[in-house]
């Protein structure tokens, strides 16, 4: 025989409508609380005492610390842990079955239940919880959670009272706060996401919430810096924060975009100044045109490239977002290749009609079936020189192109959003590669998979140098090219090498000490934004998991 105490004030007959038990005549209350403990599957005693109602079950009830008890909860949040929500209700119904007043058992299948889309189930069983204890804050958060997408009034209600019994748990909190905001009450939950964080500041639900009440006010720097200080601590292990990382990666973009858009102005009068420092340090004046011709969005053309005086940095002024960023490249450039140019450490990488004809050998049989197909029609052999000069110029390029973002990352971070926006860009063209299908029924294979483990690469180098505050690696991951591009990418050129109009040049440098990214590490995999270290050697091989998706090791 197990008897529970419970005040009538706080027992829930119906979350939405909850009748008032106090102003009931007894034997209708009786009736009512006789329906709502029916769950207990006992014969029931329920009797009134001073505002109480004491409920009395026929029912035996295993300890909860029973070895077999406590080895069933272990089962059941691993495989809810692992997103397996169907094993981890049927454990716990094993559970309930032989402790059925355990709230908290009731309260993850409760969970559980509403992860797998069954609402109205969770519903019940959170009830239940809350029947046997109305304290609990957790269940009464889970059942705000459960109005929160139809009623926000009900939801407020519930973690109100979730808050009150438990005024520091940062989950609670940003719940309160989340539907406060999502009624535009943001001067009340903006404290609210504070407290959360101060509580536990990689709670990664409060810092997203955080910087969209900021983005909501216009305050575009703010959620720029929320999001970065969330990115900065350990990721969630929690299967389901997973969607929440993907809005904030979305949410710190559009934020940097927003700020950009704020004051374009401010960010190209930074690259005039570069411009400045730029000049004095090479000797050589640098004039910036203006110029929609171009074939790029920007080019440099080198004084002793063209037998000229000055550099001219020409570029595209018809994307006022990422210019100053593309002219900020080249002026970086230029000061690179000046520096090589004092040392004396220029190397020149040109094409010979023998390089070139080995590169059209290499690709002839490909070549031959797109001819016979008559796909291009006049336009291959322009197609196949337009095809090998790109892939050449990226292959001497992308090396360079990573230790200017690099040089630009650290030494200038005034120009980090207008850097995050054109790089964005440049990930998103780059990723055309790998969805048009056109481009891949038409490109050679030898050159296509190199285009795009280089893209890759790219990626991934991005993705480091943001330290999980974005996630461009994640359409690449289950390509064989992955690998390949991780070592390219991760595992350390000490020799860089860049080619502009026939020119290149070659440093030996040290790694930064501002980065935590050193040259020859243990591979390391990129997952959604965030960096896990593996140990092992470095190797250039992607092996096959039972699971048929590729995992890459660098």
């Amino acid at each position: 025989m197990i008897t529970l105490t419970i005040p009538l004030r706080d027992i829930i007959i119906h979350p939405q409508d909850n009748p008032d038990l106090r102003a009931l005549p007894e034997a209708e209350a009786v009736a009512l609380l006789t329906q709502a403990y029916a769950f207990l599957d006992a014969p029931l005693t329920i009797r009134l005492e001073a505002e109480t109602a004491v409920i009395e079950a026929d029912l035996n009830s295993i300890d909860p610390t029973d070895k077999y008890i406590v080895r069933l909860r272990e089962n059941a949040a691993r495989e809810a842990s692992r997103g397996r929500y169907s094993r981890a209700v049927k454990v716990y119904d094993q559970i309930l079955a032989q402790a059925p007043l355990l709230v908290e058992i009731r309260r993850d299948k409760g969970m559980s239940l509403l992860e797998m889309g069954q609402t109205a189930e969770a519903r019940e069983i959170i009830r239940q919880a809350l029947a046997l204890n109305p304290k609990d804050p957790y269940s009464l958060l889970l059942m705000g959670n459960i109005y929160f997408p139809t009623s926000q009034q009900t939801a407020e209600q519930f973690f109100t009272r979730a808050a009150q019994y438990a005024p520091e748990d940062p989950y609670i909190l940003s719940n309160l706060a989340s539907v406060l905001a999502k009624q535009e009450k943001y001067a009340e939950a903006m404290p609210l996401f504070e407290q959360a964080l101060v509580a536990d500041p990689g709670y990664p639900n409060a810092g997203f919430g955080l910087a969209l009440v900021y983005m909501h006010r216009e305050q575009y720097a703010k959620a720029v810096e929320t999001l970065e200080t969330l990115f900065a601590q350990p990721a969630s292990v929690d299967i389901r924060s997973e969607g929440v990382y993907q809005e904030a990666w979305r949410l710190y973009r559009r934020a940097n975009l927003e700020l950009v858009r704020a004051n374009p102005e401010k960010y190209m009068a930074y690259v005039r100044q570069l411009r400045d420092e730029v000049e004095a340090a090479g000797g050589v004046e640098i004039e910036l045109v203006p110029d929609n011709s171009i074939g790029t969005m920007a080019v440099a053309e080198i004084a002793w490239h063209h037998n000229r005086s000055r550099h001219v940095v020409r570029y595209k002024d018809s994307a006022p977002t990422i210019v100053p960023h593309l002219v900020a490249h080249e002026l970086e450039h230029i000061n690179l290749e000046t520096v090589a140019r004092q040392a004396d450490n220029n190397r020149f990488f040109i094409t010979t009609p023998a390089t070139r004809e080995a590169a059209e050998t290499a690709v002839l049989p490909e070549i031959s079936q797109l001819k016979r197909s008559g796909a291009l029609g006049d336009m291959l052999d322009t197609f196949v020189t337009q095809i090998i000069s790109g892939l050449v110029n990226q292959l001497f390029n992308l090396p360079l192109d990573m230790m200017i973002e690099h040089a630009l990352y650290y030494n200038h971070p005034e120009l980090r959003p207008v850097q995050l926006i054109s790089l964005t860009q440049t990930m998103s063209d780059n990723l055309q590669v790998l969805t048009d299908s056109q481009v891949k029924r038409l490109t050679p294979r030898l050159i296509y998979n190199a285009n795009l483990t280089m893209n890759a690469a790219y990626a991934v180098f991005t993705d480091h140098l943001y330290n999980g505050r974005t996630n461009f690696t994640d359409p690449y991951e289950p390509l064989a090219t992955c690998g390949l591009a991780v070592s390219c990418s991760a595992c350390g050129w000490r020799r860089w090498m860049s080619t502009s109009r026939g020119m290149s040049m070659t440093w030996w440098i040290r790694w930064p000490a501002s980065s935590s990214w050193k040259p020859g590490t243990a591979g390391a995999k990129m997952k959604s934004g965030r960096w896990k270290k593996r140990a092992g050697p470095a190797t250039r091989r992607c092996s096959k998991r039972k699971s048929r998706r590729r995992s890459c090791t660098a």
